[in-house]
């Protein structure tokens, strides 16, 4: 195995926590009740709490489980907590927040009263292991003439988008790649950008960026080159910077990789990337038709991936070759699973 994957800084480091940090912690533990147990079960992706304080859990390869119930009381001081630690607030005049736990980085995101009857929640979290693209081949995910495309086109530094509906896999999908990138092209920056921190490159050379209500995805786009990256990667093309995103894997930084939510299957990734370029000003006075060209010459393979009663799976595979405006139509080839 390659050094890099093994022993990636970014999995290994952490930062020094501080006194006030280290009691906050302690609070979160103390009032996560039964629930704290979940964070720490490797296969565990997902903790929802609903408004009648039922607890359900999400595992890797299971059917969703109820393991409980939690008083509303305990929910609501967590959420509190959690603001705090954020230096925010959640009150009726604000009651709902989107952040990071910080006892292990998880994505938080919960309500309280008028907005639902009761105190609600999500954690979801991250994949304490990254696992390589083999795995998905093992469990029947995906085949291995899929797996070798997504590699062939990594080595090629071909443009990747992954579509998929909420809770597909997307993120856990776009970590595997990015792990396999770490093994062919060890030498290669990656530059990632998210709103939320979820995505963990297995390169030595990476810089991660995060989003803030100051500086959103379009301005750090902008300022993207600047981080000398050989590759740019986000976490979840969401609206205009779709436009600027494309523009930078157009000008000498191929290679890049992105996450669409979709439910419509794999092409639907790209007239969705369309819709989303057409938000940007920069595209005013712009035809559908030249969007729709740079598209087809961007984004180089597509990856839709599903999550069904029977798990996880990949039921294509597509390389994207070109737009052909004369049929008003994409020209791409499948490969199905």
């Amino acid at each position: 195995m390659n050094q890099a994957v093994k022993d990636s800084p970014r999995m290994l480091a952490s930062a020094p926590v501080s006194e006030y940090d280290s009691r906050m912690i302690d609070k979160l533990r103390r009032e996560l009740d039964f629930m704290l147990p979940f964070l720490d079960e490797d296969d565990v992706q997902e903790i929802m709490v609903n408004p009648d304080g039922a607890v359900f859990v999400d595992r890797a390869g299971e059917e969703r489980r109820l393991e409980g119930y939690i008083r509303a009381s305990k929910i609501d001081g967590l959420l509190a907590t959690v603001a705090s630690s954020l230096n925010t607030t959640i009150s009726r005049q604000q009651p709902h927040i989107d952040g990071v736990l910080i006892i292990d980085g998880s994505r938080i995101s919960g309500e309280i009263p008028p907005i639902v009857a009761a105190p609600s929640l999500r954690i979801r979290k991250h994949a304490k292991l990254v696992k390589p693209l083999d795995y998905f081949v093992e469990t029947g995910t995906m085949t291995g003439a899929q797996r070798e495309l997504i590699r062939d086109a990594l080595v090629r530094k071909l443009n990747i988008v992954i579509v998929g509906s909420t809770a597909s896999g997307k993120t856990f999908l776009a970590n595997s790649i990015l792990r396999d990138l770490a093994e062919l092209c060890p030498g290669d920056r990656i530059l990632t950008i998210e709103d939320t921190a979820e995505l963990r490159p297995s390169s030595t050379n990476t810089l991660g960026w995060a989003t803030s209500p100051e500086v959103d995805m379009q301005l750090m786009l902008k300022r993207a080159l600047r981080a000398t990256p050989d590759r740019i990667v986000i976490g979840e093309v969401r609206g205009g910077e779709a436009y600027q995103l494309l523009k930078m894997w157009n000008t000498g930084h191929g290679g890049g990789l992105c996450t669409i939510h979709s439910d419509k299957g794999d092409l639907d990734g790209l007239t969705r990337l369309e819709r989303m370029c057409g938000e940007s000003p920069e595209v005013v006075g712009m035809g559908r038709g030249w969007i729709q060209e740079l598209v087809g010459d961007v984004v180089h393979v597509l990856i839709n991936i599903v999550k069904g009663h029977d798990g996880r799976r990949i039921p294509s595979v597509v390389r994207v070759s070109r737009f052909d405006i004369t049929r008003d139509e994409y020209v791409t080839d499948v490969i199905k699973r």
